[in-house]
């Protein structure tokens, strides 16, 4: 799945994962703050993660954070409620 996090400062993490609640955790342990999931898109491969990253390029921060407005990119470019999942 790919999901989306959100950080203190509203930045938006994009990551594969077939755990989310470990990988929340792991992720949780290096951040000063809680992380809130925001989103995400089951039942896809970890390329379409990287389709994201591409794609979402002008949103980025340094890796895999993002702005927080690349959440309304991204639902206006993937089907909300067929393919991805905000909550």
């Amino acid at each position: 799945m790919v999901y989306f996090l959100q950080n203190k400062q509203k930045n938006i993490k994009i990551g594969y994962t077939q755990n989310i609640r470990k990988r929340k955790k792991e992720l949780e342990t290096a951040n000063a703050y809680k992380l809130k999931l925001i989103g995400f898109i089951p039942e896809v491969k970890q390329h379409f993660e990287h389709h994201l990253h591409g794609i979402c390029y002008k949103y980025n921060i340094d890796r895999e954070w993002y702005k927080k407005e690349v959440i309304a990119f991204i639902k206006s470019i993937v089907p909300i409620n067929k393919l991805c999942t905000f909550l």
